[in-house]
């Protein structure tokens, strides 16, 4: 049985059957949703935009494709390895811990997609990456993340489930800790058993109002879907905030 026991994300994200359990969330998603996006950002032509953590690069190549220089940035070195095959003059990856520096004053919108925060061990960490991406923000600049909403999670929680993807019977099962929900993955492949794990901070949105506030951000508007539709606190499937820097 193979389990990543210290930094849970290096090895899930790193394994192709991450991608395979999430395959539903597809281009044709990515792709809506930043249309939509981009109808509520008001970016300059040829922006500089960062997607960070940028997985293979579906939401970065897309943005390119508007005419935006785009870089993306992503833990996962297999991820990178498959996103450098879209590179292109405007469009470049690069293996980076968002937990450290990203840079000053470079980016006019910076995208946090699909819970891509709260994977840390100590809540110093999260908030260190907010103030990563706020300072490789320009003044004004945009910062979009999208995260679960916790309150419906919560209230919904389902200890157990199953889906099947491509022959693959992916057994997930879910217990919360103190403000974390862990969720244990079990599946067989290739003969072989293996065990991966997501562990990540339920930030609240109250959690995470604190947090713009100690980062000097603003924040321009709420949603609680891809297609933008007003967050429901009891509702929403997403928590998605458009913010920008002070």
């Amino acid at each position: 049985m193979e389990k990543d026991t210290e930094e849970w994300f290096r090895n899930w994200f790193d394994s192709p059957y991450y991608h395979l359990l999430y395959k539903h969330r597809d281009e044709d998603e990515a792709r809506s949703f930043l249309d939509h996006l981009l109808a509520n950002l008001h970016l300059p032509e040829n922006a500089d935009l960062l997607d960070i953590p940028c997985g293979r690069g579906r939401h970065a190549i897309y943005l390119e494709s508007k005419g935006f220089r785009v870089r993306g940035m992503d833990l996962s070195p297999a991820n990178i390895r498959v996103a450098e095959a879209f590179a292109s003059k405007n469009l470049q990856f690069y293996v980076h811990d968002m937990r450290q520096h990203i840079g000053s004053n470079m980016y006019h919108g910076i995208f946090n997609l699909f819970t891509s925060l709260g994977y840390f061990k100590w809540a110093h960490e999260n908030l260190m990456v907010l103030k990563n991406m706020v300072a490789a923000l320009k003044t004004d600049g945009y910062l979009v993340i999208d995260f679960f909403n916790a309150e419906k999670l919560s209230n919904d929680f389902q200890p157990q489930t199953t889906r099947e993807v491509d022959g693959i019977t992916f057994h997930i099962q879910r217990r919360k800790k103190g403000q974390r929900m862990i969720k244990d993955i079990r599946f067989t492949a290739n003969n072989r058993n293996f065990h991966y794990e997501e562990n990540v901070l339920m930030i609240s949105k109250a959690q995470f109002e604190s947090w713009f506030a100690a980062a000097n951000l603003h924040i321009d508007a709420v949603y609680g879907s891809y297609d933008l539709q007003t967050f429901m606190p009891e509702s929403s499937e997403r928590l998605i905030f458009i913010l920008r820097k002070k």
